[in-house]
């Protein structure tokens, strides 16, 4: 039915109405999130980024029996800084790490922030693409390993 359809319409307008299966990188995926909302797209990227990064972080690295923040997390700069030994992450990771979240609160908390120039969102996501893309190919190459079940606290 597809490709009966595809004769009289686009490939995009079937992926539209669930006719065929969209095929698509989560960067991708990204990029077009942030052709519709620059902030939603950074908040959608760091909500990943922490997600991801929380499998590879100890249990014990958490302050107290409350889930941490990412940032807060006593393993999260020990893991940046092997990323960054083992060429995943670029030098300075910390720093754009930070610019990343300063990002992610001024899209949840815009309200206080104001008007952003829309180069700092895009900064913001590109930030989070090499998080991710640095952590998928540490975990494909083996330098991050899973370590169980540490409880970063994300936000959805």
């Amino acid at each position: 039915m597809a490709d009966v359809l595809l004769l009289h319409t686009s490939e995009e307008n079937l992926e539209l109405v669930g006719v065929r299966e969209r095929q698509e990188t989560e960067t991708r995926t990204l990029e077009r999130l942030y052709e519709i909302s620059p902030e939603s797209a950074v908040l959608k990227a760091y909500n990943l980024l922490e997600e991801r990064f929380s499998h590879y972080l100890s249990e014990d690295g958490r302050k107290g029996k409350q889930p941490v923040m990412l940032w807060h997390h006593s393993d999260f700069n020990k893991k940046v800084k092997e990323l960054i030994g083992a060429g995943f992450l670029a030098d300075g990771a910390h720093e754009r790490f930070q610019e990343l979240r300063q990002a992610r609160n001024m899209a949840a908390h815009s309200q206080h922030y104001g008007e952003v120039p829309i180069k700092e969102w895009r900064k913001a996501l590109d930030i989070a693409i090499e998080f991710l893309s640095g952590v998928e190919e540490a975990i494909k190459s083996g330098l991050l390993k899973e370590s169980g079940s540490a409880e970063v606290e994300t936000h959805d």
